[in-house]
């Protein structure tokens, strides 16, 4: 389990503490408002921005940043990453603009889209901030870019989904306003996803999503779209095969068995199913408030549908979803104005009060007393019923943070800024101890590797059973980078041996379970024994030194690591690579040597 980082308790505390004296002292305060949201706004940027190898796809748009750099504009349709991205990705690299300044540019877009959008459309925006957080939007921008940038930008088209005037009953249709609608709404609303697009394909899904979210909220439809997810649940391996070959090159063909086409778990549905659940029990008042609100209902069901599958069937869901669920973050805090005492109530209390105060008789005054009475009762059972609704939504949000910390979201736990980061250009005022913690420091495997190219260390290591099959992209970039074999995950199950020194392979066999021989470890010569043991023979690693074992002999891939300049082992650790754990590969250790 990853550690969590003082930075993001900070970060809360920044949102909840200045949040809460809004909504109870400073509601219609707009200067308040403003203030607040820049605040929160500006760490947001300070956070995705200045960190160092956090996120699991850190790393991979490093390279993608060095690749894209060297390449010129005329060759860019040549990658398989959206043309729009590329041209951004260009463009900075152009006006000399580092990894670091594009990670301060992605952080700079992500915060200042939703901060404006929250203060132009939320009710609660601290509620919203809150949501924006605990709810991923904002570790996807710090891990999943292009996906990120695309999903925040589909979010801007809001007020035009909103505002749709689609109306499917025949009297509409006759006068011709669904026409007029798809020029004057429709047109500019797909060209803001079409710009998504450009960044992430993925952001098409709301194109079709412009169409459902205005039928009627009814049994019907709720039927209607039932009926289609049983229907996907029953074909989804064709469906995803197509999809996959059609649109993303068979990255996800549910035949090559990978962690994309395998159920997430149950983990997924709890929170979409509380939301839509609320939504639906209070789809009425919701309606009655704002008729414009049939979108959030229906995107909130739309939402619950889509983690379903997710949770039982296809991980790659989580895709398309975050399209569709990022405008919960609107719905909540409509919700839980809707438990607030009305401006109407406190008028009438008001009138009550000077009813009173004119009354010809006692027996008059005893009346409306008793009606001022209730009207009382009625504001402070609001008050009560919206306070409890703030606080559950607070709750919700830190147990689910708390979740997201369990399972290290995203690969943004714990946090390292760029500030204070080891790096290649200022190791020398380090000592190799310093070298070796930070080596031990990191949460996941591919920021593991990326720190084994120090020129000191020899690693070890030994596949153990199952390996490879959970390896994304990034991480078999990682194995790259050190001149090992990048089709890792060809060798799911086989044995697997390697030894690399300084960064540079130095032994590599996807088939040998056995390797006995001297080897020099710096100045000393040693015997070294190196056994493997994939899913076809006995499951078992093993790295023995002079005769004594250091291994863990964990399922997934063991290493070992000695420094050449401290003349010990440094660590030996384990990470679980096979499916089940959906590229988390947190590091398991035993104990650290020395």
């Amino acid at each position: 389990m990853p550690k969590f980082s003082l930075i993001y308790v900070f970060l809360f505390a920044v949102i909840l503490i200045p949040g809460l004296i809004q909504y109870y002292r400073y509601k219609n305060s707009r200067t308040y408002t403003l203030i607040y949201l820049c605040v929160v706004g500006a760490l947001l940027i300070f956070i995705g921005g200045f960190r160092y190898g956090v996120g699991f796809d850190y790393y991979s748009y490093a390279n993608i940043w060095e690749e894209v750099s060297k390449t010129p504009f005329g060759k860019l349709s040549a990658r398989k990453e959206e043309i729009g991205f590329l041209i951004c990705l260009k463009l900075l690299t152009m006006f000399g603009i580092g990894l670091q300044g594009f990670y301060i540019f992605v952080s700079v877009v992500a915060a200042a889209i939703a901060m404006v959008m929250i203060g132009k459309y939320s009710k609660i925006p601290f509620i919203s901030v809150f949501l924006f957080i605990a709810l991923n939007y904002f570790y996807n921008a710090m891990n999943l870019v292009r996906y990120a940038i695309a999903g925040l930008i589909c979010f801007t088209a809001y007020s035009l989904l909103m505002n749709s005037k689609l109306d499917y009953t025949k009297e509409k249709m006759r006068a011709g306003a669904f026409f007029k609608n798809l020029l004057t709404n429709f047109l500019p609303y797909t060209a803001i996803i079409l710009l998504a697009a450009s960044f992430h394909k993925s952001a098409l899904i709301m194109i079709p999503v412009y169409f459902i979210a205005k039928i009627p909220f009814n049994y019907i439809s709720l039927s209607v779209y039932g009926a289609a997810t049983l229907v996907y649940l029953l074909f989804a391996d064709p469906i995803i095969k197509f999809l996959s070959e059609t649109f993303f090159g068979g990255s996800y063909n549910p035949e090559k068995n990978t962690v994309y086409t395998k159920p997430g778990g149950m983990y997924y549905i709890f929170i979409p199913l509380l939301v839509f659940a609320a939504a639906l029990f209070a789809s009425k008042a919701l309606m009655k408030k704002d008729p414009r609100n049939i979108v959030l209902i229906n995107l909130s069901y739309l939402s619950f549908l889509a983690y379903f599958i997710v949770a039982v069937k296809t991980y790659i869901f989580t895709r398309l979803v975050f399209f569709i669920y990022i405008f919960t973050i609107f719905l909540v805090p409509e919700m839980i104005r809707l438990l607030e005492p009305s401006g109407e109530t406190f008028d009438k209390l008001a009138q009550l009060k000077e009813k009173m105060k004119l009354a010809p008789s006692q027996a008059a005054r005893q009346k409306i007393s008793q009606e001022f009475g209730k009207v009382r009762k009625t504001i402070t059972d609001g008050r009560t019923f919206s306070n409890f609704g703030l606080w559950a939504c607070i709750a919700f949000c830190i147990m689910f943070t708390s979740t997201q910390v369990y399972y290290g979201s995203h690969g943004i736990f714990p946090y390292v800024s760029a500030i204070d980061a080891v790096n290649d250009a200022n190791r020398v005022f380090y000592s190799r101890e310093d070298y070796n913690r930070t080596l031990i420091s990191m949460p996941s495997m591919a920021r593991y590797m990326f720190e084994l190219k120090d020129k000191n260390y020899i690693v070890f290591i030994a596949a153990c059973g199952e390996n490879f099959g959970g390896l994304r992209d990034w991480t078999v970039k990682s194995f790259t980078q050190l001149g090992l074999n990048p089709d890792l995950k060809s060798n799911i199950g086989k044995n697997y041996l390697a030894i690399v020194s300084g960064g540079k392979k130095l032994y590599e066999s996807n088939d040998e379970a056995y390797v006995q021989d001297n080897f020099m470890l710096g100045q000393n010569k040693v015997r070294l024994s190196m056994i493997s043991g994939g899913t076809a023979g006995a499951a078992r690693a093993s790295i023995e030194i002079d005769g004594e074992e250091y291994a863990l002999n964990k399922h997934g891939l063991n290493f070992v690591v000695y420094d050449t300049a401290r003349e010990a082992v440094v660590d030996k650790v384990s990470f679980r690579t096979d499916l089940s754990s959906r590229d988390t590969m947190y590091p398991e250790r035993e104990s650290t040597p020395g």
